[in-house]
């Protein structure tokens, strides 16, 4: 998938987390405030960005090719780093360097990341090593991964205000 769609997948996981927390009465709000939205809005960005770390169409690929040339010999795309695993131990080294609740929003965009490339064809290896390999029909950057993409985007919208407005 997009990063685009990815990221949106990311912000809508993220105001449905607060939404259900507020209809089980845990007000996130204290955790999360308005003006807080950036640093957030960083780390879903993190979260959606570093599963495709291991490749050179990604964004991350294309700015820092030096850097992962030798990490894409030894590691397939699609496996360690769209695991379970790796989104657990990165999110442990980031709880060293940041706040854990943005350890956690980084590791739900993560997890999103990998459920969304699990509709993919190629699918994932989400308990990598494992080899079972979840596959799904959504084909990337075609029609129906716009038609997400839009969805995604709408839904955004509709729970930043509903969020915003509170």
């Amino acid at each position: 998938m997009r990063f685009i769609t990815h990221f949106l997948f990311s912000v809508l996981g993220f105001f449905l987390f607060l939404q259900i927390a507020e209809f089980v009465h845990c007000s996130l709000e204290s955790y999360f405030p308005v003006n807080s939205l950036l640093v957030v809005a960083f780390f879903l960005f993190l979260g959606t960005i570093l599963p495709d770390i291991d490749t050179t169409s990604s964004r991350l690929g294309k700015k820092t090719p030096f850097f992962l040339k030798p990490l894409r010999l030894l590691i397939k795309h699609r496996g360690f780093f769209h695991s379970v695993l790796a989104g657990l131990l990165l999110a442990y080294l980031i709880a060293f360097l940041a706040p854990i609740k943005y350890s956690l929003v980084f590791l739900l965009a993560y997890f999103l990341h990998i459920l969304l490339d699990g509709f993919t064809p190629k699918g994932v290896k989400a308990f990598w090593p494992l080899p079972f390999r979840f596959k799904g029909r959504i084909r990337t950057g075609k029609l129906e991964e716009s038609f997400l993409c839009l969805v995604f985007l709408v839904s955004d919208l509709i729970l930043l205000f509903i969020f915003i407005g509170h």
